[in-house]
């Protein structure tokens, strides 16, 4: 069996990469010079050889080039391309993000998505779109020492759609793409995290709540149909929803739909799935027609409606102020939280602010205070008249701040008694 008898480099000798240690191997690798494998195939085995000769962190291999600067061809037979003593260099992952990177400096984004990852407490991120030239992009990045990069032309993602493969994974961020060694940080374009405290129950009656069994192995007698219930736990990173509304919908880092898939195995170890899609209905905050639709049987003059949305609870405080057919100004921050004065009491906050000597105050009955969402209704008076003119709505919440001075036509308030 002839062989070709190559002469392999890893990296550059001039190139630093973490903890300062040049990731820089010359050595010689021997091939069959009939063989039928591609070059694909080739930096597949010469991927392998490096992680456990050399003891390197999971190398990925995404290129070969010529000592004189050539991209050799995945699909090429290497018997085809190379031959006896030819130099070839090996680029790997953080290699080809370096020098990829020229490619993007005017890319157009599709996607980007972000992931907690709880088992290193880190973020993982992935964008999918086209770079400078028109080839599709996969970047992914979960750690300095766990990312990728995959560039993809027309031909190449036909030929993917073509194969006849069921398994047409093209992208993950473990290191493991080409390889069998596997770590506890997978990250696919689809990401399956196993869910904690898994837990089944008998369908309750009624309702009353589940009876969660303390094991999640069951006894079915054969061709009997039953039902259970299922339940699992996904942490993620960030805030727990403030309300039911809120705790009803799948967290916002979480992708959409979100897919889950239930594995059961039976005694023999057979397995069967079902995959189930999940998809949040979409928001509907409360706007200026529907806040003055909801109060329309109270309503006599519109005034104001503003707002602060909380990005990452996906909640909007509001604020309204109108005057009723009652003749009250009312203030409702976020519905619950209402005050309604009529001219007595208009009369008696400019008398106590006069007498105080304060010329802004908050309305009563218009605070509001749940963990980082705040919003206040706070009366403005002339600071040498002290006569009322004006409210003021400041709302904040975690990730926004709105603040909003209403003119009111104080004539019009009138005495309730």
């Amino acid at each position: 069996m002839a062989s070709l008898r190559l002469k392999v480099q890893l990296g550059d000798e001039k190139k630093i990469y973490a903890r300062g240690k040049p990731l820089f191997r010359k050595f010689i690798y021997s091939i069959d010079s009939s063989s039928n494998e591609t070059i694909g195939e080739l930096i597949r085995k010469l991927q392998d050889y490096i992680n456990k000769h050399f003891s390197h962190f999971n190398i990925r291999l995404v290129q070969l080039m010529t000592h004189d600067g050539f991209i050799l061809s995945k699909s090429d037979l290497y018997s085809s391309v190379l031959k006896d003593n030819d130099h070839i260099i090996c680029i790997d992952m953080r290699r080809f993000i370096d020098e990829y990177f020229i490619c993007f400096e005017d890319n157009t984004l599709w996607l980007e998505r972000k992931q907690y990852d709880a088992t290193n407490n880190k973020e993982k991120f992935i964008r999918i779109g086209l770079n400078n030239v028109s080839e599709l992009f996969i970047r992914l990045f979960g750690t300095v020492n766990v990312s990728g990069l995959y560039i993809f032309g027309i031909y190449e993602l036909i030929k993917i759609a073509n194969e006849k493969s069921a398994d047409k994974l093209i992208a993950r961020l473990d290191g493991t793409m080409d390889s069998d060694q596997s770590t506890s940080a997978d990250w696919f374009l689809e990401c399956w995290r196993e869910c904690q405290d898994v837990a089944i129950a008998p369908i309750p009656i009624r309702n009353e709540e589940p009876r969660w069994l303390t094991e999640s192995v069951i006894n079915i007698q054969p061709d009997k149909l039953i039902s259970f219930t299922i339940r699992g736990t996904l942490r993620v990173k960030g805030d727990i929803g403030l309300d039911n509304a809120a705790r009803e919908r799948m967290h916002r880092s979480l992708p959409q739909p979100f897919k889950f898939k239930i594995v059961v195995t039976d005694s023999s170890g057979k397995q069967c799935s079902l995959i189930i899609e999940q998809l949040n209905k979409p928001l509907d905050p409360l706007t200026r027609e529907s806040f003055i639709y909801d109060e329309k049987s109270n309503i006599g003059e519109f005034l104001a409606f503003t707002y602060a949305d909380d990005v990452e609870q996906e909640k909007r405080l509001y604020a309204g102020i109108f005057i009723n057919k009652l003749g009250e100004l009312v203030v409702k921050i976020s519905g619950s939280y209402t005050g309604a004065y009529d001219r007595k009491i208009i009369r008696a906050m400019q008398y106590h602010a006069k007498q105080n000597k304060t010329p802004e105050v908050d309305l009563d009955g218009t605070t509001y205070d749940l963990y980082d969402t705040h919003g206040r209704a706070i009366a403005i008076f002339d600071p040498e008249t002290y006569m009322f003119y004006a409210v003021r709505l400041e709302l904040t919440t975690k990730t926004s701040k709105t603040v909003e001075t209403v003119l009111i036509p104080v004539e019009k308030i009138k005495s309730t008694d």
